[in-house]
């Protein structure tokens, strides 16, 4: 049988502080979050990575089957220091829209176009 270990704020921390000390690529792309394109494209594959690994540990431990946003788990997180919000977009009920900040870095965690 396979064994499923729900993700903790432990494995939410770890993921996070991983990208914290990724240097912003010399680009236009002050202000941008680490997943746009704008930076994503010029970090280097292990630091895409990390990005990657971070936003999934981060949209799995926030949100239930379904897609259905957890809040206890977002103010968890918010104890914990990071600036956490998700929650339907005003214009489209059906897309979720949000983000997360560690540090300098904003990962954008609303749903793809």
């Amino acid at each position: 049988m396979y064994s499923f270990r729900p993700i903790t704020i432990t494995d939410v921390s770890n993921a996070l502080e991983a990208i914290r000390t990724i240097v912003r690529p010399d680009a236009d792309n002050e202000g941008q979050s680490i997943n746009s394109d704008s930076v994503y494209s010029y970090l280097l594959p292990t630091e895409q990575r990390l990005v990657d690994i971070a936003e999934d540990t981060v949209k799995s431990y926030i949100c239930d089957s379904g897609d259905k946003v957890n809040n206890n788990a977002i103010a968890h997180m918010r104890r914990k220091g990071y600036d956490t919000i998700l929650q339907l977009d005003q214009y489209d009920p059906y897309k979720l829209t949000g983000h997360v900040v560690v540090g300098e870095w904003v990962i954008d965690l609303s749903d793809r176009q």
